[in-house]
């Protein structure tokens, strides 16, 4: 892009063009300015206001001004060269930003939220109905029946403006950042968002809709004869119930736990979903978990999953626990090997005994006591092993320093310290 043409003098709050004018808010001022040669753009005609010009909507020969403390402003622009106020509504608020549609005016009036003010008569404007939203309502977008309110840190407020005597919320997504515009095009409303930028949202038909909260999850290396567990959420994101007659599997290495189907989710509530990996052979596993709802548009939705089998390994144990009949003590569950090797600079080996079937956890952590790896797990008796390749749980290196290595089972914990030499 490339710069063409300025009007110099500021301020400028807000603009808005028609045809071979731009009206351009400037601090207690509209200006307008003919644009019909966008390299030198000239002013014709100006119109002083009571307030500051934060919002402009132009419909036929009405100019219509969202004047901060000064409400709605309206102006007669059918000859640019004079416009003039004819007629202004006091708001209650402070009137950030307006949008006309028909023969009404919705103003976003900041702490006051959304007006709807009858401009039938513009010399004579007069409030119907409002809405007072949960933010700050700094600008307003109107497609067919609804008012879409950039909310502040309230996000986008949906307003039902289909009687404008009485308009009611409808919808609501709490974006992540401070709703400062909202523009409205299709199915799809796009929000400036402060820090956070620019939010793109869809639009979703009457009904239930289904979102997964992933759609493929890897179980890493299990011993065979072991398991491992992994959970999943469904949410319903629609306005009707959620109905979700199945989750299947087409592997039987990965087993849906739990809950039973069917299940009924309402608008906006969630479901977990625990998953578990159990190989029986000592190689790689692939499937698909298929969920099956009355979502019109998504009928069924799978998530893809993956893992790998590994044969339990034998390991060379320090002599006090050479002896089977040493192994445990007090019917202690789990015994924690020798770490090898120690120090260790790409990875470790964490080597245990377990006396019978069941849970045991396995977790590193640094010198201030924070989780740095974890894993937990189902294992048959005997010996198994793990193998810590230095990374904490979102996959980053650890630094060089002294670790502790503890495995739990049931009420019985062994630890040792492992040195990391990078």
């Amino acid at each position: 892009m490339r710069v063409v043409g300025r009007w110099p003098y500021g301020p400028a709050f807000a603009v808005v063009v028609q045809g071979r004018y731009a009206y351009l808010g400037s601090g207690g001022a509209v200006l307008v300015l003919d644009i019909s040669d966008p390299s030198s753009p000239r002013k014709v005609g100006e119109c002083v206001t009571p307030g500051i010009v934060e919002g402009l909507f132009v419909s036929g020969d009405y100019l219509y001004v969202a004047d901060y403390k000064a409400g709605l402003r309206i102006i007669d622009i059918s000859d640019p060269s004079f416009p003039m106020e004819v007629g202004a509504y006091d708001t209650p608020g402070y009137a950030k930003g307006v949008h006309v549609s028909g023969s009404y005016a919705y103003v976003a009036d900041w702490d006051e939220g959304l007006r709807v003010i009858d401009i039938s008569d513009p010399s004579s404007p007069m409030e119907l109905g409002a809405y007072d939203t949960p933010g700050l309502a700094k600008a307003v977008h109107v497609s067919g029946s609804y008012a879409y309110v950039a909310d502040g840190e309230a996000g986008l407020r949906v307003i039902d403006i289909s009687d404008p005597y009485s308009p009611r919320e409808v919808g609501a997504y709490d974006t992540p950042g401070y709703a400062r515009g909202v523009h409205v095009s299709g199915s799809y409303a796009y929000v400036a968002d402060e820090e956070a930028g620019l939010i793109i949202l869809e639009f979703l038909a009457p009904g239930p809709h289904i979102h997964v909260s992933a759609t493929s999850h890897n179980f890493g290396s299990v011993s065979v004869g072991s398991y491992s567990e992994w959970s999943f959420s469904i949410r319903n994101l629609g306005s009707a119930n959620l109905t979700v007659s199945s989750v299947s599997s087409d592997n039987p290495a990965f087993e849906v736990v739990s809950p039973e189907f069917p299940q009924d989710i309402s608008p906006e509530g969630s479901l977990e979903v625990k998953l578990r990996f159990s190989p029986t052979e000592a190689k790689s596993y692939a499937g698909t978990i298929t969920i099956e709802s009355n979502d019109p548009d998504q009928p069924s939705v799978s998530v893809s999953l993956s893992g790998e089998g590994v044969a339990p390994v034998s390991v060379s144990l320090p002599d006090t626990l050479a002896n089977p009949e040493d192994t445990f003590v007090d019917n202690a569950k789990v015994m924690l090997g020798k770490l090898y090797p120690n120090p260790f600079n790409s990875m470790v080996v964490i080597p245990f005994s377990v006396s019978h079937p069941g849970e045991v956890e396995v977790a590193i952590y640094n010198l201030k006591g924070q989780v740095m790896w974890e894993y937990d797990g189902w294992f048959a008796p005997g010996w198994h092993r793990l193998v810590w390749d230095g990374r904490d749980m979102s996959g980053r290196k650890v630094g060089s320093g002294i670790y502790l290595v503890m495995v739990a089972a049931e009420d019985r914990k062994f630890a040792e310290k492992v040195a990391m030499v990078r």
